[in-house]
């Protein structure tokens, strides 16, 4: 009897020690904000003890049920975490530090998700806008190359023209090997709509190439089919996630942003095939081995105004630089002797060969250059960000 009496005190103390626990419990309200007095919204909030917690809205204000003993910890991406004891408090102001932690430990993942790179299971590496725009192009994807391990790009030769972007090599004979860009969470229809013909096509370019590289933030390359599972089978070559800039409130009023770049190049005459100009246009196996005619690399045949004789005439029909060699002495009728009212119709001209131009000679000196204009401020209630 003495037993079952001592148990029921005990579950009637427990019970009381419960209500009187949960008594204890109250609602904190409050707000966050940063070392310039702007509100920080999506801070986590959470009890130190049981973990459970809440987030800051856009404003920065939040509201928990915490006992007095409890302990908030505050903590956000770009800011120090902070321990705060709620005490006698019913509202509690925090202000928060921003970390001087590099950023770039911390990547965007699929979905923008923002997590740090050693807890992510899967490859992925993250390139900020600052480093796409040290060499200003009008097309950011090129400013890829040499930046991503197992990212090759080949770029166009011809102004706005389409880039291949292929991660990790070709994974299809007949379908689309690009990765896939998603753009603030938007995927991007990065297809080649260039044409092909007989008679030739155009480069369309891709649609990726629009993007201002200026707007650029931070980009985060996911490698693998882990990485890119979300995104489906789009993804399953790769996704290139792009961040761009947005608004901010620590101006608290309107900021302009100009950036200006120039870009120049020369002509690499090393690059540039040799030609050779000791011999001319022709054959030996084309030319008549008639009797009487003294080189047999020109034709040896009788014209009209040569009164019926045979004379020698260059082998203009073949498309070949393996005829006679250059001989200024040696007078031959060329194909301005065939041509009615040329100054040479009908007369027979020095063999040498035609003025020479380099293949260099026919292009000018690069010269690109980039201006980009940016406003941005905000206020209490939004931000805005406008670029041209």
């Amino acid at each position: 009897m003495r037993k079952l009496l001592f148990l029921a005190s005990g579950i009637v103390m427990a019970l009381s020690l419960c209500f009187t626990a949960h008594a204890q419990k109250k609602s904190i309200t409050g707000k966050v904000v940063d070392s310039a007095g702007a509100p920080v919204p999506n801070v986590s909030v959470r009890l130190k003890s049981t973990r459970s917690g809440v987030s800051t809205q856009e404003n920065g204000n939040f509201q928990i049920n915490a006992a007095s003993s409890d302990v908030l910890i505050f903590s956000n991406v770009g800011f120090e975490s902070q321990e705060v004891r709620i005490g006698n408090r019913d509202n509690i102001s925090v202000t928060l530090k921003r970390t001087t932690q590099a950023l770039n430990e911390v990547v965007v993942t699929a979905l923008g998700i923002r997590r740090s790179r050693n807890s992510l299971p899967y490859a992925t590496q993250q390139i900020s806008g600052a480093d796409i725009n040290k060499t200003p192009t009008t097309n950011f994807v090129d400013n890829l190359s040499g930046k991503v391990a197992g990212l090759q790009i080949t770029t166009s030769n011809t102004m706005g023209g389409s880039n291949n972007v292929i991660l990790r090599g070709m994974k299809s004979l007949t379908q689309n090997n690009n990765a896939l860009f998603v753009v603030d969470g938007v995927p991007y229809d990065n297809t080649n709509n260039s044409t092909t013909g007989a008679s030739g096509g155009y480069d369309m370019g891709n649609a990726i190439s629009d993007i201002n590289p200026n707007d650029i933030e931070s980009m985060s390359v996911l490698k693998g089919a882990a990485a890119s599972a979300l995104y489906g089978s789009r993804g399953s070559n790769g996704v290139i996630l792009i961040t761009t800039r947005k608004g901010s409130r620590l101006n608290r009023g309107l900021g302009v942003t100009v950036d200006f770049g120039v870009t120049s190049g020369i002509v690499d005459n090393s690059t540039m095939p040799t030609y050779q100009t000791q011999y001319g246009q022709g054959s030996g196996s084309a030319g008549s081995a008639q009797p009487g005619n003294p080189n047999s690399y020109f034709y040896w045949l009788p014209t009209s105004f040569s009164n019926g004789q045979p004379i020698q005439i260059v082998q203009t029909d073949v498309d070949q630089a393996t005829g006679p060699a250059y001989d200024p002495s040696l007078m031959v009728y060329q194909w301005d002797a065939f041509s009615p009212g040329n100054p040479n119709f009908g007369k027979a001209t020095p063999w040498k060969m035609a003025p020479f131009h380099k293949a260099s000679d026919y292009f000018v000196t690069p010269l690109t250059t980039t201006t980009s204009v940016f406003a941005d401020g905000g206020g209490d209630r939004g931000t805005f960000k406008m670029g041209y």
